[in-house]
């Protein structure tokens, strides 16, 4: 096999491991908000979920987390996400502060869950081809 086919060939297999972090996040940001819907009503569960994404994402890109660790820590925040959000929604919902409640769920459930994802998404990014 060249050179060239192999190193178009672990570009293509990096450009996949994006694609499938890039949906899941868009996946788990969706089910996210359709799960803390019933606990916060629509306007405050969406209110400040853009500020949260936004800083999440940008903590994601800065912070230098091995790609192993970053896809067993995003692996394991999707799957206790379902519980975690319902919980942690559950808890802040019986603060009766219709600002504060979302803003803290957010902080606890979904920050992490970015963070790890963009870090996952950056360390796919930046693994370089080797040429023999």
């Amino acid at each position: 096999m060249s050179a060239d086919a192999e190193q178009s060939g672990q570009l293509a297999s990096v450009g996949i491991g994006q694609a499938v972090v890039l949906l899941s996040q868009s996946f788990a940001l969706l089910a996210y908000k359709r799960a803390l819907t019933p606990l916060h009503s629509s306007v405050p569960a969406s209110s400040y979920i853009s500020y949260v994404s936004i800083i999440s994402s940008f903590l994601g890109s800065i912070v230098g987390v091995p790609t192993s660790v970053a896809a067993l820590v995003y692996g394991s925040l999707l799957a206790a996400a379902p519980n975690t959000v319902f919980y942690v929604g559950k808890y802040t919902g019986r603060w009766r502060d219709p600002t504060l409640g979302p803003i803290v769920t957010h902080a606890v459930v979904l920050a992490p869950i970015l963070v790890s994802g963009i870090a996952l998404f950056q360390g796919a990014h930046s693994v370089r081809v080797r040429s023999n």
